[in-house]
Parts: C-alpha cells; sequence; structure tokens
C-alpha cells in the first residue's frame, strides 16, 4: 500500500473510531440509567461517557493519540468484560470486539 494510502486509511480509521465513540458517549451521558441494567451507576456512565469524549478528541491530536486509543481499547475491555459478565447474546459482544480491534489498529 502506498504511503498516501496508508495514510487515507489512517485517516478514516481515526474518523470512525472517533463518531463511534462519541455517539456512544451521547448516549451514556444523555441516558445514564441505563447503566443500571449492567450493574453500574449513573455516575460511572458518566465518567465513562467523558472518557470516551476525551480519548475520540485525544485520538486527533498527535502527542496524545497513542495514549487515547490505549484508554479507548482499556473501556472496550471493560465493555466487553460486562457483556460476557451479564451474559449478553453475541450480538453485544461482538461489536465491542469489533470496536476494540479498531481501537487497537488506530495505535498504530
Amino acid at each position: 500500500m502506498s504511503a498516501n494510502m496508508s495514510k487515507i486509511a489512517r485517516l478514516v480509521l481515526r474518523s470512525v473510531v472517533s463518531a463511534v465513540f462519541l455517539y456512544a458517549a451521547f448516549v451514556k451521558l444523555t441516558h445514564p440509567y441505563t447503566f443500571a441494567s449492567y450493574g453500574y451507576s449513573s455516575a460511572f456512565a458518566i465518567v465513562v461517557g467523558i472518557a470516551e469524549i476525551c480519548g475520540a478528541i485525544g485520538l486527533w491530536i498527535p502527542k496524545v493519540a497513542r495514549y487515547a486509543a490505549i484508554g479507548l481499547a482499556i473501556i472496550m475491555v471493560g465493555a466487553i468484560y460486562t457483556m460476557l459478565h451479564i451474559r449478553e447474546p453475541r450480538q453485544g459482544v461482538v461489536p465491542a470486539v469489533v470496536l476494540f480491534a479498531l481501537t487497537r489498529l488506530a495505535m498504530k
């Protein structure tokens, strides 16, 4: 793959990961009570939502992009754990695993 195509692919990947995390943060911040169904508090939903916003923004700042991606990956590990712990059907686990993988790719 040419260097130009590689840059475009990274830009698209970063855009997709950022958009998904911003959307997820919006949902958590506007409906924090939904975390109760997973056994977590509304306050925790707000903390995770804020962390997702910071991570999504951080992906665009070269000096912190790697750390932002690591933080988002940690959030996704928590999401995967939660989905498995509450025995969420595979439909809940698979998107979390895919987003974890995309976030991991964004670290490069």
